[in-house]
């Protein structure tokens, strides 16, 4: 098979609903009447005397909807050039979220079989936002272990878990942190993106197997491989409330209250979102690149884009993985039949009869 092997277009559309299902906003169960089935009811229901002004709230009705039409075109192409903006500002994004190039190497430090535990410790106590989630964690109740007296010391809550133990637990607290915005929306959009990290990760840690990696690295490659998602949905979240509020502040000093009235309706733009999401890699790594960093998982980030047969083996596993997700996503949420997703398991050379099983499970 050759090592050159395009993506094909329908592949290429296909992605694109499954990112456009990742960004949709919670649904509106409001649906709006159309003009004639409210001029049916006027003539039917309503007396003579009072068609004239029923039809004129009609006419207005129709404006208004027309005016918020436009609104919604308005407000989607300013937020989508303000969206690409940002993203392509890898300094600003990584002072809004937090991220540091420490907690890229403390990731890339646990994929060393020989890892450095001393080392490891100093990287987690000159990290305070990841030294006080590891203390919480250990002293919350979702931890099965903990102690009867709360821990305090990062030194002893390290010695208390064990080097092993701490390698399975920072990916996710990591992952918690680049994914969590206190001061953002966690809604519809958190929830999926949670979900699509966890679905990532079963996956990949089977295709991994596959390829004679460990199934511990699976953590972290899904928590890189979830990056790019992540600073598309903590920038257009974040830049959508604060849009909506400079626009809605604007609006309150207009005479009329249509426009306010549009605007609180107003929901997070799907296109461009979609869009951002579908190029994800590149934005993961010129996020890494603009962010000084140069190791082990930028060369990663880069594999996956290019064509994955050629790639090394952790690219090829968490491209199979990604198509995996992609193939149960459309089938299971979006399209109602599997037909035509063929190429998904062509493409990613999956299985059909595993993604059929992993469907039925």
């Amino acid at each position: 098979m050759s090592t050159q092997l395009p993506k094909p277009r329908l592949l290429d559309q296909l992605e694109q609903q499954f990112w456009q299902y990742q960004s949709l906003s919670e649904p509106i169960h409001a649906p709006s009447p159309t003009m004639e089935d409210e001029v049916a009811f006027v003539w039917r229901y309503k007396l003579a005397v009072e068609r004239a002004a029923e039809f004129k709230r009609i006419q207005k009705n129709q404006q208004r909807s027309e005016q918020q039409q436009k609104l919604r075109q308005f407000f989607c192409r300013a937020f989508e050039a303000e969206l690409g903006r940002l993203l392509a500002q890898p300094e600003g994004a990584r002072k809004v979220m937090g991220i540091e190039v420490a907690q890229l190497d403390m990731l890339e430090l646990l994929l060393d079989p020989d890892g450095d535990v001393r080392r490891l410790t100093r990287c987690i106590e000159l990290d305070p936002w990841l030294s006080q989630a590891l203390i919480r964690h250990i002293n919350s109740n979702r931890f099965e272990f903990r102690r009867a007296s709360e821990l305090h010391d990062v030194q002893l809550a390290i010695n208390y878990l064990g080097y092993e133990k701490l390698c399975q637990l920072i990916p996710s607290l990591v992952y918690e942190h680049w994914s969590w915005s206190p001061d953002q929306s966690q809604g519809l959009h958190q929830r999926k993106l949670w979900r699509w990290c966890r679905l990532l990760k079963s996956r990949a840690e089977y295709w991994l197997g596959e390829e004679g990696i460990g199934g511990d690295s699976a953590r972290i490659y899904a928590c890189l491989f979830a990056l790019g998602p992540i600073l598309v949905h903590r920038q257009a979240t974040h830049l959508y409330q604060r849009m909506r509020g400079e626009w809605m502040n604007q609006a309150r000093l207009e005479p009329e209250g249509d426009l306010s009235e549009g605007l609180r309706h107003l929901r997070l733009p799907c296109e461009p979102v979609a869009e951002h999401l579908q190029r994800h890699l590149a934005i993961a790594r010129r996020f890494l690149e603009g962010v000084g960093y140069s190791g082990r998982f930028l060369r990663l980030l880069t594999a996956l884009e290019q064509p994955w047969m050629q790639s090394e083996p952790a690219a090829r596993a968490l491209s199979r993985a990604f198509g995996e997700v992609v193939y149960l996503t459309l089938s299971g949420r979006v399209m109602k039949q599997e037909d035509g997703l063929e190429v998904i398991t062509g493409y990613y050379q999956i299985p059909e009869a595993r993604v059929r099983v992993l469907h039925r499970g």
